[in-house]
């Protein structure tokens, strides 16, 4: 700034920011974020390749300060399952690529995207979300942009959309087992006495709940034990002791959802 003749509020005012935030960075006490770094590149005429790098090492250094060279936990992304390992391997790549700016992340996907269909554009926002694990990636192209902003290696993408794809998977049966759940626990008392009766048990208290162990009798052979409707008349489960349970019948009604 000094080489241009500058002061402090001029620089400022060509940057686009305060005077405060110029004088903090100038004082070298705190690391500024990289697009002030940028924009003073282009201001003053300075290599921003040589910036960009000086300043990802400084960042490194404020981390490892920080965090030490802690990382977060994940698996390997071919043992991925569930939403929550998908996201921590993503958490992961992110502290790997020595996490990149979430604006630099953003055009890097702009790049990809403009060069193939195979990629979605991405937001900075977005971005932030997926690398502070409060989102997971919305579509494989998404989750593309995402790698390639990490600079995760194109050969490896295979894994990755083969272990978003089964978190899909998990994610649909989950929502659907949901589903049924809130649809059967509508049951009424009889229906559900009507249902424990069919599989050759007795109820000895009131219904607790679709879900909910249910103190009952077998009727056969008179063993008392505590039995879950859903499994009584999802699964046909009936007295574990004597092990008959009375079939249902093709035309018997197996939860409020069957009408």
């Amino acid at each position: 700034m000094c080489a241009k003749g500058m002061v402090v509020a001029q620089a400022a005012t060509a940057l686009y920011c305060s005077p405060t935030k110029v004088q903090r960075a100038m004082a070298g006490k705190v690391l500024p974020d990289w697009e002030l770094v940028h924009d003073c590149a282009q201001l003053f005429g300075l290599d921003p390749v040589l910036l960009r790098e000086l300043w990802q090492d400084a960042e490194q250094q404020r981390l490892r300060a920080r965090h030490g060279t802690r990382q977060t936990s994940a698996p390997s992304v071919r043992l991925v399952r569930t939403a929550d390992q998908l996201s921590a391997a993503l958490i992961r790549q992110f502290e790997e690529a020595r996490r990149p700016r979430y604006r630099e992340m953003s055009r890097r996907a702009e790049r990809a995207a403009r060069s193939s269909r195979d990629f979605a554009r991405m937001s900075h926002t977005s971005a932030w979300r997926i690398a502070t694990g409060k989102g997971l990636p919305g579509s494989a192209e998404q989750l593309r942009a995402y790698l390639v902003a990490c600079a995760v290696p194109r050969t490896a993408f295979g894994q990755w959309i083969a272990a978003w794809e089964r978190v899909q998977a998990q994610e649909r049966q989950d929502r659907q087992t949901r589903h049924r759940e809130r649809r059967t626990e509508a049951v009424s008392a009889e229906e559900a006495k009507a249902l424990m009766r069919t599989a050759g048990l007795s109820p000895r208290d009131p219904y607790p709940g679709w879900n909910r162990p249910w103190a009952a009798h077998c009727t056969n052979c008179r063993a008392f034990s505590r039995f879950r409707l859903s499994e009584v008349a999802g699964k046909g489960r009936g007295c574990p002791v004597c092990a008959s349970p009375r079939p249902l019948g093709s035309g018997q009604a197996t939860g409020p959802a069957a009408e």
